[in-house]
C-alpha cells in the first residue's frame, strides 16, 4: 500500500452480487453521493453466478413478503429499465407439502401472504396433481402456489444492473479484496485492500454467502452461514411431458428442487447435515440421489431418454469470488469468469464420460445398480410413463450432447429459520 492515496465517498459497498450492485444503483437514484463498489473478482462471480435465480413471494415473514411485493415489479419491468432481457420466467412457484407440521406452517404463511396483498393458494393433493400432471402426489398433503413468481437469469441481472449503475456515477473497482477495516472508536470509518484504502460515512457488506466472515473483519455478527448445495442440469427434455411453463417446484420433505432451464431441466439438492464450509467440491456420491428423487416425484420417467450423461463443474470461491483460472466469459463487452468443466466416470479416469444407463441394453450388473438409487427423480411422475413407479422403470436418460448434466457445486447462505 506504500505510496496509494486513500479514496473517499459517502457509500462504500463491500461485494458486487446482485445485492452489491442493486444497493449501489438505488444509492446512485436517490442522489445519496458518492458511490464506490469493492469486489475481490469481478461483477457476479460469486453466490449471485451459481444462484438458481428463484423470485417468491412465498417466505414466512412480513419483511421477505413485503421486499418480494416491491422487487417483483422491477423484474417485470427489467428490460425497460435496464436494457437487457433477464429471461425472467413468471411460471409460478410451487412448493410441495408431505407432512403435517410443514402443512400448519403453510396456513400460517398463506394467511400473512394474503395479508399482504400475494395471489397464492393453498392446494390439496388432487389440485396439485391437476397443475402438474407429472407430479407424483401420492405422498402429499397439498402444496402452496403462486402465479406470479418464478426465476430469472442470475448473471444477466447482476451486470445488467451494474452497468446501469456505472451510467449514474457509481464507481466498481473490481480485483479489490478488502483485508481490513479502518476504524474510530466503535465506528467504521473505512476499509482497506492491496491497492489502497477506501473512507467512506456509510458502509455496506454484500458479500453473499461470506457475508458472516466479512462481518467479523468489521468486529460486526451477521447471521449468514456457507452451505453447499448442488445443481444438476438435464440434457433437453420432452415439452409434451413437463410443459416449457412448468413452475419451480421446491420439495422441502425431500431436499430437492427442480425448475425448467431452457430445453431441459435443473434439478438442486444438498445434505441436511451439510456442515458449514466453502468448499465446493462435486460429492458425486448425491448423483444417484439426485437421480432417483425425481424417480420419485414422477419426473424424468421417459423411455426416448437414453444414455444419460453426469458432467461435473466445479466452482472454487474463497471469500467472494471464482477461481483466477476460470476462463472469461463476455456480456456486454465485461468479461466474467466460467468455471473450469470438470468430467468424470465412476471407476475409471477424470476425462471421461459418466454413463448411467438404465436400459434394457444395460449389463445385468449395471440394471441392478439402478435400484440402489434411492431419492429425487420419483418426484415428478407417472404421467411420463405409466407405471406404479414415480419415474422410472424402463430407460431414462438425458441424451444429447456432452453437457447433458452438469452438476455445479455451490455455497449459499443458510438464513435463520423463517
Amino acid at each position: 500500500m506504500a505510496g496509494t492515496m486513500t479514496q473517499t465517498a459517502e457509500v462504500v459497498i463491500v461485494g458486487a452480487g446482485i445485492m452489491g450492485v442493486s444497493t449501489a444503483y438505488h444509492l446512485a437514484r436517490l442522489g445519496a453521493g458518492r458511490v464506490i463498489v469493492l469486489e475481490r473478482d469481478t461483477v457476479c462471480s460469486g453466490s449471485t453466478a451459481l444462484a438458481s435465480g428463484g423470485i417468491r413471494h412465498q417466505y414466512a415473514n412480513r419483511l421477505g413478503i413485503e421486499l418480494t411485493t416491491h422487487s417483483i415489479v422491477t423484474y417485470e419491468r427489467f428490460e425497460a429499465e435496464f436494457g437487457v432481457d433477464p429471461n425472467f420466467r413468471q411460471h409460478g412457484y410451487l412448493i410441495l407439502i408431505a407432512a403435517e407440521d410443514e402443512l400448519a406452517v403453510a396456513r400460517r404463511s398463506v394467511a400473512l401472504q394474503r395479508e399482504l396483498g400475494v395471489n397464492v393458494e393453498l392446494l390439496d393433493a388432487a389440485a396439485t396433481r391437476e397443475l402438474c400432471p407429472y407430479l407424483n402426489t401420492d405422498d402429499l398433503l397439498g402444496a402452496t402456489y403462486t402465479p406470479r413468481d418464478g426465476y430469472a437469469d442470475p448473471y444477466l441481472c447482476a451486470t445488467g444492473i451494474a452497468a446501469r449503475a456505472r451510467e449514474l456515477g457509481v464507481v466498481i473497482h473490481q480485483q479489490h479484496e478488502v483485508s481490513a477495516f479502518l476504524r474510530d472508536g466503535d465506528r467504521l470509518r473505512g476499509v482497506v485492500t492491496q491497492h489502497g484504502a477506501f473512507e467512506a460515512d456509510a458502509i455496506v457488506i454484500a458479500t453473499g454467502a461470506w457475508s458472516g466472515v466479512v462481518g467479523t473483519l468489521a468486529g460486526v455478527d451477521i447471521p449468514v452461514r456457507p452451505h453447499r448445495r448442488h445443481k444438476f442440469m438435464t440434457a433437453p427434455f420432452p415439452a409434451d411431458r413437463i410443459p416449457a411453463a412448468t413452475p419451480f417446484v421446491i420439495d422441502p420433505h425431500q431436499n430437492f428442487s427442480l425448475r425448467r432451464e431452457g430445453p431441459g431441466l435443473l434439478l438442486g439438492h444438498g445434505r441436511r447435515d451439510e456442515p458449514d464450509g466453502f468448499g465446493t467440491e462435486i460429492d458425486r456420491s448425491l448423483e444417484p440421489r439426485v437421480v432417483d428423487r425425481p424417480r420419485r416425484r414422477g419426473t424424468l420417467r421417459h423411455r426416448r431418454l437414453q444414455r444419460p450423461r453426469l458432467h461435473a463443474r466445479s466452482h472454487r470461491r474463497s471469500a467472494h469470488g471464482r477461481d483466477a483460472r476460470a476462463r472469461p466469459r463476455r456480456h456486454d463487452g465485461r468479461v466474467a469468469p466460467r468455471p473450469r468443466t470438470l468430467r468424470a466416470r465412476r471407476g475409471a479416469r477424470r476425462t471421461a464420460d459418466v454413463r448411467l444407463k438404465c436400459g434394457k441394453d444395460q449389463p445385468q450388473s449395471s440394471r441392478n445398480n439402478r435400484r440402489g438409487f434411492a431419492s429425487p427423480i420419483r418426484r415428478i411422475s407417472s404421467a411420463l410413463k405409466p407405471a406404479a413407479r414415480r419415474l422410472a422403470s424402463g430407460s431414462w436418460s438425458a441424451g444429447g450432447n456432452e453437457s447433458s448434466l452438469p452438476i455445479t457445486s455451490r455455497s449459499t447462505p443458510t438464513r435463520p429459520a423463517r
